[in-house]
């Protein structure tokens, strides 16, 4: 396990001046970062004397990209507090309802090259939890949407972070390749695909380099960015990814230094891959696979022609050590890589017929599952099940309610059983739609959303992104012939839209949500 404190606390004192973080808002190096650290771990300490915050109560850090947020991040650590970053693109009643549910009577708000910490009406809050002994042991508290409306707190300890940076820093290159590198940070810190840049980045005495919402919004201002900085290591949402592969100029005559793509939080597509590939021959491009709830990732493949050229969709890759993956059919059953029946109470069901392919929702076991859901314990339990198997022993998984299946021992991902819908009573994946539509040529990105109307899904309508067609009505229909030789007709959208490009959110994620409002 990697204690990424310890590892700053060396790189303070055997390279101290090396720049540890760099943004628009300026940069430290891990001397700077360090001392201040402490300092600021000492302010929580004296208003935890003075009876102004509870012991080991989260803090939520308010900002965007600002050294101060990364400061107060490790200066949470020391003090034995968890903390709650939130991002100034989240809408205020949402940062309103998260401040609300951790209950903390303080906050840091940086801005203007300081980071202050200012207290909250107690009467504004819910009743704080309940921090036992444990409760120091967790690291952050990252907050995923709820199902309903409600955000949910994933509690992520200190050992889960230890334990997928063990496994992380030496993903891609070993960890001694890693130092002195520089790793782009494209995720607001709000949104932990960047625990994956922020903290490997800071375990491997490495710069982490924080593209900020201004400069990421505009590509010639990201390419800039990117050639000043000298990145080495890219993480990002393949959405990003996607937006810069439409500049000529993103490619490795311009960008000789970027050595390992790492993507993670949405579908990489083969038609991503390729052009990706293509465009940096000799960098690698990893792909990767994991929940909040699983400490970011749990799995990672270096992509390569041979996967592209495949049937299959790109593989999500080879479980790291210290994690077992299990799927539940849509009969109950839950079994292993290999197929075999694990679980006590679907003994004696191991007569049913096999699929040709067992799919079905992955079901995460191992030391990078977190605690749980903050102040939530009935929806902890259900998420994270107690499950019996065939030896007796209880084990603790995580329902990730993502679908997948082994191929060869690797791990395939292919969508969410939430983006499973039944239309006109016909039940099927959005996820095999996409992927067929990307098969076409000329199209570069799709998104296909339910047609709501009273409530019900009526229709499909598919935003698709084909620069080189004018976006006709015999474009659209040469889009359904494609499909309707590949998929049984109810699977075809009734509606294709043409867009010059998908909106994205402020994760970098693809923007579901807005293309239903324009369905």
């Amino acid at each position: 396990m990697i204690d990424v404190v310890d590892r700053i606390e060396y790189f303070a004192e055997n390279a101290p001046d090396r720049v540890a973080f760099t943004s628009v808002d300026g940069q430290i190096n891990y001397r700077q970062l360090w001392e201040a650290s402490k300092d600021f771990a000492k302010k929580i300490e004296s208003l935890r004397l003075e009876g102004k915050i509870d012991v080991k109560s989260p803090i939520a850090v308010y900002g965007h990209k600002e050294p101060q947020m990364i400061i107060s991040f490790i200066g949470c650590a020391l003090a034995g507090h968890p903390y709650c970053p939130l991002d100034r693109s989240m809408p205020d009643s949402r940062i309103e309802d998260i401040l609300r549910a951790i209950g903390t009577r303080v906050w840091v708000k940086c801005e203007n090259g300081e980071g202050k910490i200012l207290e909250l009406d107690p009467a504004q809050l819910d009743e704080p939890g309940d921090f036992s002994d444990d409760s120091n042991d967790v690291m952050y508290i990252i907050f995923t949407s709820g199902s309903t409306g409600k955000p949910k707190g994933v509690e992520v300890t200190k050992q889960n972070l230890g334990n997928f940076l063990e496994w992380m820093t030496g993903v891609g290159t070993p960890i001694e390749e890693k130092e002195g590198e520089v790793f782009l940070n494209q995720a607001p810190y709000s949104f932990d695909l960047s625990v994956m840049d922020t903290y490997t980045a800071l375990a491997s005495g490495a710069t982490i380099a924080s593209l900020d919402k201004g400069t990421m919004s505009n590509a010639a201002s990201t390419m800039e960015f990117l050639k000043v900085q000298n990145v080495n290591y890219w993480i990002s949402t393949p959405s990003f990814v996607d937006m810069m592969l439409a500049e000529k100029d993103f490619n490795s005559g311009k960008y000789p230094d970027i050595k390992v793509f790492f993507f993670c939080g949405e579908r990489l597509t083969k038609t991503t891959a390729s052009k990706l590939i293509k465009a940096f021959p000799h960098s690698k491009v990893i792909n990767t696979y994991g929940p909040t709830e699983s400490t970011v990732a749990i799995s990672s493949v270096e992509i390569k022609n041979e996967h592209i050229n495949e049937d299959d969709e790109l593989p999500v890759g080879l479980i790291k050590p210290g994690t077992k993956v299990f799927l539940q059919r849509e009969d109950g059953i839950i079994i292993d890589e290999f197929n075999q029946n694990i679980a006590e109470e679907s003994r004696g069901r191991e007569d049913v017929t096999p699929q040709k392919i067992d799919m079905g929702e992955i079901l995460i076991e191992g030391n990078t599952v977190a605690k749980g859901y903050f102040k939530m314990p009935e929806k902890t339990a259900v998420a994270f099940d107690l499950i019996k198997l065939k030896n007796g022993e209880v084990h603790r998984m995580y329902h990730t309610g993502d679908l997948g299946y082994f191929k060869e021992g690797m791990l395939y991902c292919i969508g969410r059983t939430d983006l499973q819908v039944k239309v006109h009573g016909y039940r099927m994946e959005i996820g095999d739609i996409e992927a067929n539509i990307l098969l076409k040529e000329n199209v570069e990105a799709v998104c296909v959303v339910p047609k709501r109307k009273d409530g019900k899904i009526r229709s499909l309508v598919a935003f698709v992104v084909a620069p080189s067609v004018s976006g006709s009505f015999d474009d659209a229909k040469d889009i359904k012939l494609h499909l309707k030789e590949l998929l049984p007709e109810y699977m075809v959208p009734k509606k294709i839209k043409f867009i010059d490009k998908l909106p994205m959110t402020s994760n970098g994620k693809v923007d579901r949500k807005t293309l239903e409002g324009m369905a």
